[in-house]
């Protein structure tokens, strides 16, 4: 039997470990991805987040010279590793277009 999840996946996903910033009600947490995709990453972060917390995300793309990207999410999965580290998945809510091109570029580069 196939893992259905897998198949709903549009995007490709891409292993990179990348700074990121996390806002959220007024204050920024510092963040880690593991992984991205043009429809979303997940990422090591420093604090505890619940299911569905809304987020804006600042990331820059290594190879795009330092390409900016700002956009928002939601809070979709959590983990705690065997470490004590949280993780979270998040899902881009609202991503311009041509930032999702971007990213989805990116990958697509770096995964060949």
């Amino acid at each position: 039997m196939k893992n259905s999840f897998l198949e709903r996946r549009v995007y490709p996903r891409l292993n990179q470990d990348m700074p990121l910033k996390l806002l959220l009600e007024g204050f920024d947490v510092e963040a880690e991805s593991r992984n991205i995709s043009a429809s979303g990453l997940y990422c090591r972060v420093s604090k505890h987040f619940e299911l569905m917390t809304k987020l804006k995300i600042i990331m820059f793309l290594p190879s795009s010279a330092n390409k900016k990207i700002i956009c928002s999410g939601v809070v979709v999965r959590t983990e705690v590793d065997s470490d004590g580290d949280n993780h979270i998945a998040i899902f881009f809510t609202d991503i311009k277009k041509t930032d999702q091109q971007k990213i989805a570029e990116y990958i697509k580069q770096n995964l060949c």
